[in-house]
Protein backbone atom coordinates (compact mmCIF):
# COMPACT_ATOMS: atom_id res chain seq x y z
CA UNK A 1 0.00 0.00 0.00
CA UNK A 2 1.31 3.17 -1.22
CA UNK A 3 0.23 6.35 0.84
CA UNK A 4 -0.97 9.37 -1.29
CA UNK A 5 0.84 11.63 0.50
CA UNK A 6 4.49 10.69 0.31
CA UNK A 7 4.68 7.83 -2.06
CA UNK A 8 5.53 6.04 0.41
CA UNK A 9 4.58 2.34 0.93
CA UNK A 10 3.65 1.18 4.27
CA UNK A 11 6.72 -0.95 4.81
CA UNK A 12 8.71 2.20 4.02
CA UNK A 13 6.98 4.26 6.71
CA UNK A 14 7.36 0.95 9.31
CA UNK A 15 11.09 1.56 9.12
CA UNK A 16 11.05 5.24 9.04
CA UNK A 17 9.01 4.77 12.24
CA UNK A 18 11.58 1.98 13.68
CA UNK A 19 14.62 3.60 12.62
CA UNK A 20 13.79 7.67 13.89
CA UNK A 21 12.66 5.71 17.02
CA UNK A 22 16.52 3.97 17.25
CA UNK A 23 18.25 7.35 16.21
CA UNK A 24 15.80 9.11 19.04
CA UNK A 25 17.28 6.85 21.35
CA UNK A 26 20.91 7.63 20.25
CA UNK A 27 20.50 11.27 20.38
CA UNK A 28 18.47 11.51 24.34
CA UNK A 29 22.18 9.32 24.87
CA UNK A 30 24.31 12.08 23.39
CA UNK A 31 21.95 14.86 25.21
CA UNK A 32 20.73 16.52 21.59
CA UNK A 33 17.70 17.83 22.64
CA UNK A 34 17.23 19.60 18.55
CA UNK A 35 18.17 15.58 17.60
CA UNK A 36 15.72 14.50 19.63
CA UNK A 37 12.59 17.08 18.98
CA UNK A 38 13.50 17.07 15.30
CA UNK A 39 13.22 13.10 15.35
CA UNK A 40 10.02 13.21 17.26
CA UNK A 41 8.41 14.55 14.29
CA UNK A 42 9.33 11.94 12.03
CA UNK A 43 8.40 9.40 14.25
CA UNK A 44 4.83 10.64 14.88
CA UNK A 45 4.61 11.70 10.89
CA UNK A 46 5.16 7.57 10.27
CA UNK A 47 2.52 6.50 13.41
CA UNK A 48 0.16 8.65 11.63
CA UNK A 49 0.78 7.01 8.65
CA UNK A 50 1.24 3.37 9.93
CA UNK A 51 -2.27 4.03 11.63
CA UNK A 52 -4.11 5.48 8.93
CA UNK A 53 -3.47 2.07 6.57
CA UNK A 54 -6.03 0.44 8.39
CA UNK A 55 -6.22 -3.07 9.52
CA UNK A 56 -2.78 -3.72 8.07
CA UNK A 57 -1.05 -0.61 9.75
CA UNK A 58 -2.43 -2.18 12.89
CA UNK A 59 -0.63 -5.44 12.12
CA UNK A 60 2.43 -3.90 11.49
CA UNK A 61 2.13 -2.67 15.07
CA UNK A 62 1.29 -5.26 16.80
CA UNK A 63 4.31 -7.43 14.63
CA UNK A 64 6.12 -4.65 16.56
CA UNK A 65 5.64 -5.33 20.02
CA UNK A 66 8.00 -7.75 20.08
CA UNK A 67 11.15 -5.17 18.64
CA UNK A 68 14.23 -5.50 20.30
CA UNK A 69 13.90 -1.69 21.26
CA UNK A 70 12.28 -0.92 24.14
CA UNK A 71 11.28 2.61 22.93
CA UNK A 72 9.84 0.55 19.57
CA UNK A 73 7.52 -1.33 22.06
CA UNK A 74 6.54 1.08 23.59
CA UNK A 75 5.21 3.35 20.64
CA UNK A 76 3.76 0.02 19.29
CA UNK A 77 1.84 -0.66 22.69
CA UNK A 78 0.61 2.95 23.34
CA UNK A 79 -1.38 2.33 19.68
CA UNK A 80 -2.08 -1.21 20.22
CA UNK A 81 -3.91 -0.71 23.44
CA UNK A 82 -6.56 1.06 21.83
CA UNK A 83 -8.07 -2.18 19.90
CA UNK A 84 -6.42 -5.35 21.99
CA UNK A 85 -4.94 -4.24 25.65
CA UNK A 86 -4.72 -7.62 26.30
CA UNK A 87 -1.61 -7.74 23.73
CA UNK A 88 -0.34 -4.29 24.56
CA UNK A 89 -1.25 -4.49 28.60
CA UNK A 90 2.02 -7.05 29.20
CA UNK A 91 4.29 -4.98 27.20
CA UNK A 92 3.38 -1.71 28.81
CA UNK A 93 3.71 -3.54 31.98
CA UNK A 94 7.02 -5.09 31.56
CA UNK A 95 8.93 -1.47 30.13
CA UNK A 96 7.54 0.09 33.38
CA UNK A 97 9.06 -3.19 35.85
CA UNK A 98 11.94 -4.90 34.01
CA UNK A 99 15.35 -4.55 33.39
CA UNK A 100 15.99 -2.00 30.90
CA UNK A 101 19.47 -2.46 28.29
CA UNK A 102 22.96 -1.34 29.61
CA UNK A 103 22.99 1.41 27.17
CA UNK A 104 20.31 2.59 28.04
CA UNK A 105 20.43 6.42 29.36
CA UNK A 106 18.86 7.76 32.73
CA UNK A 107 16.24 10.07 30.28
CA UNK A 108 15.81 7.32 28.14
CA UNK A 109 14.32 5.46 31.02
CA UNK A 110 12.12 7.64 32.54
CA UNK A 111 10.83 8.26 29.08
CA UNK A 112 10.32 4.45 28.24
CA UNK A 113 8.56 4.05 32.45
CA UNK A 114 6.60 7.07 32.44
CA UNK A 115 5.26 6.90 28.79
CA UNK A 116 4.78 3.22 29.85
CA UNK A 117 2.95 4.22 32.85
CA UNK A 118 0.73 7.38 30.89
CA UNK A 119 -0.18 4.62 28.68
CA UNK A 120 -1.36 2.29 31.22
CA UNK A 121 -3.04 4.84 33.22
CA UNK A 122 -4.73 6.14 30.33
CA UNK A 123 -6.45 2.68 29.71
CA UNK A 124 -7.40 2.08 33.11
CA UNK A 125 -8.77 5.42 34.59
CA UNK A 126 -6.12 6.22 36.81
CA UNK A 127 -6.15 10.02 37.20
CA UNK A 128 -4.34 10.23 40.58
CA UNK A 129 -0.54 9.84 39.19
CA UNK A 130 0.10 7.88 41.65
CA UNK A 131 1.70 4.56 40.01
CA UNK A 132 1.17 2.41 42.66
CA UNK A 133 -2.82 1.95 41.29
CA UNK A 134 -0.95 0.12 38.71
CA UNK A 135 -0.53 -2.59 40.81
CA UNK A 136 -3.57 -4.52 41.31
CA UNK A 137 -4.90 -4.13 37.33
CA UNK A 138 -1.26 -5.33 36.09
CA UNK A 139 -1.23 -8.17 38.92
CA UNK A 140 -4.08 -9.69 36.58
CA UNK A 141 -1.79 -9.67 34.05
CA UNK A 142 0.80 -11.57 35.75
CA UNK A 143 2.84 -8.45 36.13
CA UNK A 144 4.20 -7.58 39.96
CA UNK A 145 5.05 -3.69 40.34
CA UNK A 146 6.39 -3.35 43.77
CA UNK A 147 4.70 -0.63 45.67
CA UNK A 148 6.90 2.16 45.62
CA UNK A 149 6.47 5.18 48.38
CA UNK A 150 7.18 8.22 46.71
CA UNK A 151 9.89 6.86 44.57
CA UNK A 152 10.99 7.51 40.87
CA UNK A 153 9.81 4.49 38.90
CA UNK A 154 13.10 4.48 36.65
Amino acid sequence: MTSARSGRTLEQWSEEFVGSLKKQAEADRADNVFAYNRLHKKVVEALKAILNAGPRGRDVLENLLSHETPQVRMWAAGQVIKWDPDKAIPILGHLMVDKLPDETAPMERVTIRMGASSYLEKHFGIRTYDRNELIEPLRAYGIDVPRRPEQPWF
